[in-house]
């Protein structure tokens, strides 16, 4: 007697462009590819385990490769977390292959140590000029700043980390 064993997907070449780090509140698309399958016939397909309530997934099985797959994290979800997502390969005799995946939910920058320069108290007619530093990203990600006004006689602009502010003369100091 003969018999045929069925080997499991090969999960090596698998990929998948779901992101190691997500926001509260967030849907993203992302793909699955790769795996390959030695069996001669055999068609390879995706499987989404997942055991986390702020992880919802559009679909979670059946997904053929490349097929655009709808992540969708809960407004809930606990910044820092980090969560563990199984994508398998599965074969059309039921051979199996995980690949495990970590989610981390977004950590908000540190602005403990970010310098205010100018003080809540500005001269009219004067310009300042100081640089963005003391912010921290935990997930190491670039940090962008944005500076804005009320007044809109105030100008702002910024080149890389140096950010100018000028104030108008004292008959356009209006607060706003």
């Amino acid at each position: 007697m003969t018999g045929t064993i069925n080997r499991t997907p090969n999960v090596s070449g698998m990929t998948t462009t779901l992101p190691g780090i997500v926001y509260p509140g967030q849907s993203v698309t992302f793909k699955i590819s790769g795996a390959t399958d030695a069996d001669s016939g055999d068609t390879v397909t995706y499987m989404i385990e997942n055991n986390n309530t702020d992880l919802t997934f559009s679909k979670v099985s059946g997904i053929a490769a490349n097929t655009n797959v709808t992540l969708t994290v809960g407004s809930s979800a606990a910044r820092g977390n980090i969560y563990n997502v199984n994508i398998i390969a599965v074969d059309t005799t039921g051979g199996k292959k995980v690949l495990s995946k970590n989610i981390k939910i977004n950590t908000l920058p540190n602005l403990d140590n970010m310098q205010n320069p100018i003080g809540d108290i500005v001269i009219p007619n004067k310009t300042y000029t100081f640089a963005t530093e003391g912010a921290v990203d935990y997930d190491n990600q670039t940090l962008t700043y944005t500076y804005t006004c009320s007044n809109a006689n105030v100008t702002i602009s910024q080149s890389g980390s140096t950010v100018t502010l000028t104030t108008p003369t004292t008959t356009n100091m209006a607060r706003g």
